[in-house]
This record gives C-alpha cells, sequence and structure tokens, in this order.
C-alpha cells in the first residue's frame, strides 16, 4: 500500500526547557535514528520555526542537522507553517501573513538550502476561505487539511485523486482522521492492528494520507516510536512525501474547502462548534482570553499607526519593536487549548501565556497606565477563574 505521513512537530515560545528536553530524547531524536536507518523511509515533516530556534538555543542541534541530513536525502520534505502556531483564521490576516513569513525566515537560517517548502501546514490545521487565498497568495503548491474539512456534499475524499480549490491553483490534501487519531491515542499500535485497520486502503489504488504530531511517538505514547519504526520499514508500504504524490495521481477535482480545525469531532462539525479546543461557546476563560488577545493585537497596530504619523516621540521606535516581536510569540494556540479543561488543562502555562500578553502592553508604546491596569486586571481573571474551577493541578491527559 502507498501511505503518506505527515509528523508535525512544534513546541510553544512559553515551554519550559526540561521538558523541551525530555520531548527531544524521548521524541525527536527517536524519530530521526528511524529514518537515518532506513533509506527507503519517506514523510513529510512540518517544524515550526519557533521550536527550531528553542532546539538551537537550548543545545539541540544535532536535532537540526540530522534534519539537514535526512532532507537532503530526500527522505524528508519539509513544509510551511506560522511560525509560533497561532490559529491563523482568529487573528487578522496581517498577523497571519507576518507568522508565515517569520517562519520562512526563521527555517531558512538554521537549514540552509535544504529549506524549499512548497506545501503547508496550517497551525491546527485551522482553515478558513481566507487563510486559503493567504496560502495560495504567498506562493504555496499545497495544503494538508481535516477530512472535515471536506464538504459532504461530495462524498468522502478520495484517495486516487488530487483536490484543488474552485477556480484556484492550491492542491488539498485531506488526512484520514479517524486513522490518525487512533494512531495518536496509541489505539493503533502494533502493525496487526495496522494492517486490520486499513483493509480496505489496501485494496484501493491512491495514497493513504496520515497526519499527527511527531510528539505522539515516545513522547505522548511511550513505546509507539517503535511501531513508527515497523511501519516505515515494512516491505509491503510505500511511503512517499505529500509533494511526490502530486507527480503521479493525474485525477484532479475542484471543491472548496470548509471552515475546519484538527480537534474537531463529527458532532462539533454538526453544531458548527469549529475550535472546539481553542474557543468553546459557553467558555469561562476562552472569551477572556481571545478579548485580551485582541486588545494587544490592536494595541500594538495602533501604536504603529501613530508612530508612523509623528503622534509618539520616534525615539519610541525601539520600544514598538520589542513588544511587536513579543506579540509574536504571545498569540501562539496552546494557551487556549490547556485553559481549554476539554479535557486538558495546565494552569503554569496559562499563566505564563497570560503574562507574555500583559508584557507586549507594559512594552506598547502610548498605552496609559489606567490601560495597562486594565489589561492586567484582565490577566489575573483569566487565571483566578481557571483556578477556582480546576485548581492548579496540570491535567495532560
Amino acid at each position: 500500500m502507498n501511505l503518506a505521513l505527515l509528523l508535525h512537530i512544534y513546541q510553544p515560545p512559553t515551554q519550559f526547557a526540561d521538558i523541551l528536553a525530555k520531548i527531544c530524547d524521548q521524541s525527536y531524536r527517536k524519530i530521526i535514528k528511524i529514518l537515518l536507518s532506513n533509506l527507503e523511509a519517506r514523510l513529510t515533516l512540518n517544524i515550526c520555526g519557533s521550536l527550531t530556534e528553542q532546539l538551537a538555543r537550548e543545545g539541540h542541534q544535532d536535532i537540526i542537522e540530522n534534519l539537514k541530513i535526512l532532507a537532503k536525502r530526500g527522505q524528508i520534505e519539509l513544509t510551511g507553517s506560522a511560525k509560533y502556531h497561532p490559529l491563523l483564521p482568529k487573528i487578522p490576516r496581517s498577523e497571519a501573513e507576518r507568522q508565515i513569513k517569520l517562519n520562512d525566515e526563521t527555517n531558512r537560517k538554521f537549514f540552509g538550502e535544504v529549506w524549499k517548502p512548497v506545501g503547508f501546514f496550517p497551525p491546527e490545521m485551522a482553515y478558513s476561505r481566507e487563510v486559503g487565498d493567504l496560502i495560495e497568495g504567498l506562493g504555496f503548491s499545497w495544503i494538508i487539511l481535516e477530512e472535515y474539512a471536506f464538504d459532504p456534499a461530495y462524498g468522502k475524499p478520495r484517495e486516487d485523486v488530487i483536490y484543488k480549490r474552485k477556480g484556484k491553483k492550491l492542491r488539498i490534501f485531506f488526512r484520514n482522521k479517524d486513522l490518525s487519531v487512533r494512531i495518536a491515542f496509541g489505539h493503533i499500535s502494533s502493525l496487526p492492528a495496522f494492517f486490520k485497520a486499513v483493509s480496505d486502503h489496501i485494496k484501493r489504488e491512491g495514497f493513504l494520507v496520515l497526519a499527527t504530531d511527531g510528539e505522539t511517538f515516545g513522547h505522548h505514547q511511550p513505546g509507539l516510536e517503535n511501531f513508527l519504526g515497523q511501519l516505515l520499514s515494512h516491505p509491503e508500504i510505500k511511503t512517499f512525501t505529500l509533494s511526490e504524490i502530486l507527480a503521479q495521481v493525474k485525477k484532479t477535482r475542484e471543491i472548496e474547502p470548509l471552515r475546519s480545525t484538527w480537534g474537531i469531532s463529527e458532532e462539533d462539525w454538526l453544531s458548527g462548534n469549529i475550535y472546539p479546543k481553542w474557543d468553546i461557546p459557553g467558555h469561562p476563560i476562552h472569551p477572556l482570553q481571545w478579548r485580551l488577545t485582541k486588545w494587544v493585537i490592536d494595541n500594538v497596530a495602533r501604536a504603529e499607526s501613530r508612530l508612523r504619523i509623528g503622534e509618539l516621540d520616534p525615539n519610541l521606535w525601539s520600544e514598538w519593536q520589542k513588544a511587536r516581536e513579543t506579540l509574536d510569540k504571545a498569540i501562539n494556540s496552546d494557551q487556549y487549548w490547556w485553559a481549554s479543561h476539554n479535557p486538558l488543562w495546565h494552569y503554569p502555562m496559562v499563566v505564563r501565556s497570560t503574562e507574555l500578553l500583559c508584557e507586549v502592553v507594559n512594552l506598547t508604546p502610548g498605552i496609559s497606565q489606567a490601560e495597562k491596569e486594565k489589561a492586567q486586571k484582565l490577566a489575573e481573571e483569566i487565571v483566578e477563574e481557571g483556578r477556582r474551577l480546576w485548581g492548579e493541578k496540570i491535567i495532560d491527559q
């Protein structure tokens, strides 16, 4: 059978150094070892610039160097994304474009000549029509989306067809959600279980597309890296990068993808709950987080405008630049995920995220003390409400 596997690896800028070191040993290095020892194995890899910088800064340069070797061999295909992993449909287009360009700039710096992405992984697979327009406008050839982005009016995605946006050039891969999730949660952890689950796919033409977090193998699911090694080396499984599929599949169909994320379930989709981990209707914390996020983004943009027209002292440009760079980090999607309590809750990460947003406020020129206090009060409300409801104990399973 033909398999195209995409692994997404990323750590937020608020990650703790000791946790990063643990993930490197439990997951990243083990995945790399599997690939280095199996020259025929192929996969597509998304590594966000946020993680790349942390690897270099925290003494894990070997991971970057080995990924470069694998890219030179053609065993991995690197994709574009957004540097600090924001939910692209939930932020202004200018912010989304900036994050994508920052990701390109950072990864080009560390990966050099092997950094030449043609495909795009949207963080959390969060998609909207506007995001599709942006990705295509930036020159990417393909994007990978959740299966629920496929309009059910057209049935189910076919494995022997390349889909394109209606009237556009951007091609679309839809991941097989059921199989991807079952692997991610350890429900498929052996070759017999895998072959049983894919028995229907073996009989079909085309390519099975799976996508999951790279951290699944060894970190989230200890021991699952052994299954990955068996999967990538099995003689009856031929692996491909996603771009390699484009050269082999000739059938094309046009479709306009639906708004979606990869955290969505059928129940969520039917109810219109597009962001079930990041913006839950009626949630006690999410609306507060998004209010603070929007307020911070708007104020940084307003300060820039005031500096450009001379309303603020031009000597404050350096302060604004610090605020701007901190904002890039502060809008990562993890803060909403960890605050969701659906089912995860991580009090320290929520605290660090709100502190980062408040740091942006304090750095932004032209904001009054009263406004800074207002932002701080909102941040404290987020933290205290979470602690009141769910305490300080981490829920990560």
